[in-house]
């Protein structure tokens, strides 16, 4: 993890490494389209607390509030986690 870390994370009080982004996403329903810009962290599912949506965390120093997650599916040990500003 630490050769692709780029943020310095604050998580359930202990800090560890992560990936960080701010994706921009058009998200299209059919005629309807939304844009989607929520930041995304990807770090060891170890590092995740148990019920993590609704928790704040820290990245390189800005609080965000965790609004979901996306288990990697493949049990490689990689969650990301959806946030938002706090």
């Amino acid at each position: 993890m630490k050769h692709l870390a780029n943020a310095i994370v604050t998580l359930n009080s202990a800090t560890t490494l992560g990936i960080f982004g701010s994706p921009y996403e058009r998200l299209n329903f059919g005629q309807a389209s939304m844009d989607d810009a929520n930041p995304r962290l990807t770090v060891e599912t170890k590092d995740v607390p148990t019920s993590p949506v609704g928790k704040t965390c820290t990245v390189s120093g800005t609080s965000y509030l965790i609004a979901a997650t996306e288990p990697d599916g493949a049990s490689n040990g990689w969650t990301t986690l959806i946030l938002e500003l706090a």
